[in-house]
């Protein structure tokens, strides 16, 4: 009689991750910049709003990337004293 077929979460095979594994994938990874993280927050509120999504999370999305933007253009201290820092 054949066993019944083992599920997995998600529907995702079960991957071993070693420190060679996550080597390899953080020397695959790009470097972005603030401005490029920015872009594709804003692109992802905007194809959130024209698939139809919470319009709450495309805004969300906008207003991340607006932030984002504002804070890579102010001097470290200029933030220091935004939060409260000495």
């Amino acid at each position: 009689m054949p066993s019944a077929p083992t599920c997995q979460p998600f529907g995702r095979a079960k991957t071993r991750f070693t420190a060679r594994t996550d080597r390899l994938r953080l020397n695959e990874m790009t470097a972005l910049d603030a401005s490029s993280v920015a872009a594709l927050l804003r692109e992802f509120g905007q194809r959130s709003a024209l698939r139809g999504g919470n319009p709450f999370r495309a805004k969300a999305y906008a207003r991340a990337a607006d932030n984002l933007l504002a804070l890579s253009l102010r001097s470290p201290c200029a933030i220091l004293s935004l939060v409260g820092g000495t």
